[in-house]
């Protein structure tokens, strides 16, 4: 789902750039904001460990 960039704005949206290299966020942490990408992409990975034993 697109919301215009108007309406964001218009309740108090604020637009951040990042570093290709920057987290966003990581498994631990809980969201606290909507996050709307407007241009460049996003890489999703998840790391499983387990123990043979």
């Amino acid at each position: 789902m697109i919301i215009k960039e108007e309406i964001l704005h218009s309740v108090g949206a604020s637009i951040k750039d990042y570093k290709p290299s920057e987290s966003r966020f990581t498994e631990v942490s809980h969201p606290n904001y909507y996050h709307h990408i407007i241009r460049g992409k996003v890489k999703l990975s998840t790391v499983y460990e387990t123990t043979d034993g």
